[in-house]
């Protein structure tokens, strides 16, 4: 098959067959928007791979070409009109609506063509270098783009100058000045393009090529190949642009010296549900990703900077863990502003909530002991997940926020466990349980849940905290000892919560009043615990990929942040007792001030008064405090002032 110019343009003396016209038309024409727009509708997997079989013998016979003219300045028009159109027919290969097509090949068929046209795109870097007065230019297309400079040897390395006589008699006679190669190349029209910096090179580092009194340095990225070289386990994906240089000749890895690696930085594509990232490179002959030669020396959530001890194509993969969050940017930033102003506000209420059930000795009962503490440990949640929900740069500081997390949670789960069991206490007996059984409700309460984290974080204390978020790793067994009491609770306090209603409303002997106030506190646990059963329902289902995943997230978040709200609502404002007595309380002002006329009695008092706030709070009522301090008459009195309307 012979080529011969036309207008300075590859064209065909002998065509072959009809399939190979209709495959260099696609290579040569495709960047005429005709011709590219009815392809587009034509293009199956047999048009790419024989497109790019064909394109690795079409760059060899341009190259032959090119060397046979004898005119500079033809050549190089010809050649950069060449690598041009070469490129975009690449590019076209290389777009979204070509991705579908390669999906249709089987994976071993695709790895194959896909790692040669990556590996003719960056061929045709060098070409335009090799046949060129320019030393510096640079080409992008929509996927993929190629920087290429060429300069001579003694502006490469101060310290090793060196020059080949005979190139000065040679046709390829060189400018007067020639600049030093930039070592450090970002591709700016691309959204999160990959920064390459590379050491400095001497010509013994230098390829076999056309002239080695020239260096020839090819940059290229490409922002599909990662989809297109994608591994069969779906568990990894490639999370970056894929991005490389060559010296001379992009077939072969130039070595760098372990002291003057080439390094890299890789943006992620993908910031959630991904973690351990691994530098690699592309080895084109186990047409595989290889981690030979390069390491790892940083990272975050934003991005990896690797280095390497040669050049060829480049890219980090990572394990996805989980689902791979589709939402970011504009959609993450909003989530993450509700978070914290929702969970700021349902803090406040929460504080509101435990001052007044442990403020007012006239509310001190076992259910508003189970109310203050969780109120307390959901709190204490909040404040833990506002402060160090990110705080991913301490790994340690990250494990202690997941395992608090952890612990905080299933503290609030079984306290709402235990609203259920009283109100099936208070139903089937006489009289209220007795104010010792707090003391088994606190070792419950904050034993159990200390039992399963300690267990949990003693076995598998790496799946606490990643390095995006502080809390269990999702795609970890772990989860379970989260997720498996959880659901134990809720399911036992549905079953006390069902009992009871089932009681009370069999009942006809009991007072219609203690009916009523009994059905309001059912109706108020309930739609508590449904609230935070809910709420984790959805929690879990964030993890579901594409939009419904981003819905879960915000109903999740808003659920998450009103909690507290709900709390006030219920338990303060909805309950006429704890409402009524802070009205009274706000009507009477603030009492038990200073009596300035016996300071030393009313320092007493106060203390007494401290003694009696700390009782309360962990759940002891006034007769405990009144069989300790019986002999305290003046202490209680005032206490009884303070507390009683």
């Amino acid at each position: 098959m012979d080529f011969c110019y036309i207008d300075h343009t590859l064209c065909l003396e002998s065509i072959g067959t009809p399939e190979n016209h209709r495959f260099l038309l696609f290579l040569f024409l495709l960047n005429e928007e005709p011709f590219r727009s009815t392809l587009s509708r034509q293009l199956y997997g047999g048009d790419i791979t024989g497109s790019v079989s064909l394109s690795s013998d079409v760059l060899d016979l341009a190259r032959s070409q090119f060397g046979n003219l004898d005119d500079r300045n033809q050549r190089q028009t010809r050649a950069s009109n060449f690598t041009e159109s070469f490129g975009s027919s690449g590019d076209y290969l290389l777009s979204p609506k070509a991705v579908p097509v390669w999906d249709e090949l089987t994976h071993s068929v695709k790895i194959d063509h896909a790692s040669t046209l990556m590996s003719v795109l960056e061929q045709s870097a060098l070409l335009l270098a090799d046949y060129t007065i320019d030393q510096h230019k640079k080409l992008q297309y929509d996927n993929w783009g190629k920087d290429f400079v060429a300069t001579f040897c003694n502006a490469i390395n101060s310290k090793r100058k060196f020059i080949d006589q005979s190139f000065m008699s040679s046709k390829f006679s060189p400018p007067i000045a020639q600049p030093s190669p930039p070592t450090t190349v970002q591709f700016s029209g691309f959204n999160l393009s990959p920064i390459i910096t590379l050491p400095p090179l001497d010509p013994g580092q230098q390829q076999p090529s056309l002239d080695r009194s020239r260096l020839r340095l090819g940059y290229y990225v490409f922002t599909t190949f990662g989809q297109l070289l994608g591994q069969t386990d779906s568990q990894t994906i490639v999370n970056s642009h894929v991005i490389g240089a060559s010296v001379d000749d992009a077939t072969r890895s130039l070595s760098l010296p372990d002291n003057e690696p080439a390094t890299f930085t890789f943006y992620h594509l993908v910031k959630n549900g991904v973690s351990n990232p691994r530098c690699v490179y592309w080895d084109l002959d186990q047409k595989m990703w290889n981690t030979n030669g390069c390491r790892m020396i940083s990272t975050n959530g934003e991005a990896t900077q690797c280095a390497c001890n040669h050049l060829t194509s480049f890219a980090i993969l990572m394990d996805v863990s989980g689902k791979v969050s589709q939402y970011a940017g504009t959609a993450a930033a909003a989530l993450d502003v509700v978070s914290i102003i929702g969970c700021a506000l349902s803090v406040v209420c929460l504080a509101v909530s435990l001052f007044v059930f442990t403020f007012f000795k006239s509310l001190y009962n076992v259910r508003n002991t189970i109310h203050r503490n969780l109120c307390l440990s959901l709190m204490i949640a909040e404040l833990v997940f506002m402060i160090g929900i990110d705080r991913t740069e301490n790994a340690i500081g990250c494990s202690v926020v997941a395992l608090l997390l952890h612990y905080f949670f299933l503290v609030a789960f079984c306290w709402m466990l235990l609203e259920g069991y009283q109100l099936y206490l208070m139903l089937i007996q006489v009289f209220e349980s007795d104010k010792t059984r707090l003391l088994l409700y606190y070792k419950f309460s904050y034993g159990f849940p200390a039992v399963i984290v300690a267990v949990s974080a003693g076995v598998t204390w790496h799946n606490y905290g990643t390095d995006r978020y502080c809390w269990i790793d999702t795609s970890s067994s772990t989860l379970w000892a989260f997720v498996g009491p959880v659901i134990g609770i809720i399911l036992a306090n549905i079953v006390f919560l069902a009992i009871a209603l089932k009681v009370v409303l069999s009942v006809k002997s009991r007072d219609r009043n203690d009916r009523d106030r009994i059905l309001g506190w059912l109706k108020g646990s309930a739609t508590l615990l449904c609230l935070l059963g809910v709420t984790w329902v959805f929690g879990f289902l964030t993890a579901v990929s594409g939009i419904g995943g981003m819905v879960f997230a915000w109903i999740f978040t808003i659920l998450n942040c009103t909690q507290g709200v709900f709390i006030l609502v219920l338990h303060v404002l909805m309950n006429s007792k704890v409402r009524s007595t802070v009205v009274r309380w706000l009507r009477g002002g603030v009492c038990c001030l200073p009596d300035k006329t016996n300071a030393n009695t009313n320092r007493r008092r106060n203390a007494y008064i401290l003694n009696y706030l700390f009782l309360g709070f962990l759940g002891f009522n006034a007769e405990l405090w009144s069989n300790n301090f019986q002999n305290k008459g003046d202490a209680k009195a005032a206490t009884e002032a303070c507390f009683s309307s």
